[in-house]
């Protein structure tokens, strides 16, 4: 947090994670769109993935044009047909972010199982593989990897990866931003930002200070140095004066100081640092 597997059967999982990675019907402006889930208020389940794309332009442009096609479309009501209630994805170069919604019943085990035995899904999986690369450090996971979730907002239970975390259906339309940040590659420097962020851990004042900016919830993923960020807040949110709050309120520069160190910045092509890593949402299920 800032301021500003095990292997998984290819027959079995490998299918259900390529239908977790189709990118982009069109495109929208950044991330900051307004959307709301599916469904009335209460509990619902969201899983996490990763994958990164070939680092390709011109691959990864083919790859936006298949998700146009008939045949994803197909592939969409199948999900929905099984209990996937929403489904996000985010773009930031060529790594993707994955964000699976579902029923509280549901089980992506028996989901991959099902969906994995379909003929229309299969043949959409074949013409996908050659738009992928492996992760470095996840070989053995094939294309994609789920991800451990290390903080949220008020967090008050752990939970599985694999079983799905437990959140809160939003009852109103809010606004999400997703950030795509990276860790200083070093096992000591991961576990003391992980350690930071770990239940009951982060510093209170912090957590206090993006609730009273009107902050509705954090999250933080990660797998291996790379981290993401998933905020939401109220659709009508004037962010600069909410970043301002938050960059001003109690011990924020001193948190801001030791999560510095740990903090790697994407650069561009003459080495510069990016003003700003948002992902951008290139598909939504809803």
């Amino acid at each position: 947090m800032t301021i500003k597997g095990c292997r998984m059967c290819k027959v079995r999982f490998g299918l259900i994670c390529i239908v977790s990675a189709m990118l982009v019907v069109w495109f929208v402006e950044g991330c900051a769109e307004d959307y709301k889930r599916a469904g009335q208020a209460g509990l619902i389940k969201r899983y996490c993935w990763m994958a990164d794309l070939q680092e390709d332009e011109d691959l990864i442009e083919e790859y936006k044009e298949e998700m146009e096609s008939e045949q994803w479309k197909m592939v969409c009501e199948i999900m929905k047909e099984r209990g996937v209630l929403d489904y996000d994805i985010y773009l930031f170069e060529n790594r993707l972010l994955m964000i699976v919604e579902t029923e509280l019943d549901f089980n992506i085990f028996e989901f991959g199982r099902e969906i994995s035995e379909m003929d229309e899904v299969r043949r959409w999986a074949g013409r996908m593989d050659r738009y992928f690369q492996t992760i470095e450090g996840y070989e053995d996971s094939g294309w994609w990897v789920f991800l451990d979730r290390i903080y949220k907002l008020e967090q008050k239970k752990e939970y599985d990866k694999f079983g799905g975390y437990v959140v809160k259906r939003a009852s109103e339309p809010v606004r999400r931003i997703c950030d795509a940040r990276e860790l200083v590659d070093e096992a000591a420097q991961i576990a003391k930002y992980k350690r930071l962020h770990a239940m009951g851990k982060a510093w209170p004042e912090i957590t206090q200070s993006m609730i009273d900016a009107g902050m509705i919830d954090l999250e933080i993923y990660s797998a291996g140095n790379r981290t993401f960020e998933i905020m939401e807040v109220p659709a009508d949110a004037d962010m600069e004066k909410m970043w301002a709050r938050i960059d001003n309120g109690p011990r924020s520069a001193e948190w801001g100081a030791l999560m510095g160190p740990l903090d790697v910045r994407f650069v561009d092509e003459n080495g510069r640092p990016l003003d700003n890593q948002l992902m951008e949402r290139v598909f939504k299920l809803n």
